[in-house]
Order: structure tokens, then sequence, then C-alpha cells
């Protein structure tokens, strides 16, 4: 078990995933995940996770660029939040989504051109946003 105090003092404990293994060696990169207070992190991410849907949860702020790196991302959902700025361009690393949608949101900018690289794309909603 680890512990952390957050800004506002709160102590979180968590569990910490460490490879024991030499298997876990191989990966290049991990990613951190954080909810409400524990982290997990998940060595390969694109083998575990294959779909996000956080529709309709009122989050805010911008979209973490670091999704563009779930390489195994074949769902993403954000629809119906209060996210603003800017598509992050990381986003058209997720080569092998069918589904993404950013609607009613608050995003604002240009639609990344690195989108047209997911070829397999199904479903690209981006309505009701100030995109241009």
């Amino acid at each position: 078990m680890m512990e952390r105090e957050t800004d506002t003092g709160e102590i979180v404990r968590g569990r910490k995933i460490t490879p024991t293994s030499s298997y876990f060696n191989i990966y290049e990169s991990n990613v951190l995940l954080t909810w409400k207070g524990q982290e997990q992190v998940f060595l390969n991410p694109d083998i575990f996770l294959k779909s996000i849907d956080l529709s309709g949860n009122n989050l805010t702020g911008e979209k973490p660029r670091e999704i563009g790196y779930l390489l195994g991302l074949v769902s993403l959902n954000l629809a119906r939040n209060n996210l603003h700025g800017e598509i992050p361009s990381e986003f058209g690393n997720l080569t092998g989504l069918d589904f993404l949608d950013l609607s009613r949101n608050h995003l604002s900018g240009k639609i990344p051109s690195s989108l047209s690289k997911i070829d397999g794309l199904g479903v690209l909603n981006l309505s009701n946003n100030d995109l241009s």
C-alpha cells in the first residue's frame, strides 16, 4: 500500500503496481489512471483498455492528450460534458478507433487533420461544439 497527501491535505491510500517479472520489462510505457484518488498503473495499456465511456459525467477542463497513446482503444465517448479547448492532435494516433463521440461539449478550434489517419472510424460525432 502506498500513501500520499493530496492538495487538500487528504491522505489517499492505494496499491502501487510494480512489475516483478522480467516479462513486464519489455514494455516501453505505461499509463497511470486515477479514480477518486486511487492510482493504478497499467503496463502496455493497449492490451487492457479497449473502450472509454465517460459521457454525461459533467467533466470539465481539457481532454488529456495522453488518451492518444492508448493505441488499442476502439471506442471513445466523452459526449455531454463540459470539456473545452481544442481536440488534441494525438487523438489521430488512435488508428484502431471505430467510434469517437465528443459531441455536446465546449470544444473550439480546428478539427485536427490527424483524425484523417483513422481509416476505420465508423462513427465521428463532433456536433454541438464551437469547432471550425
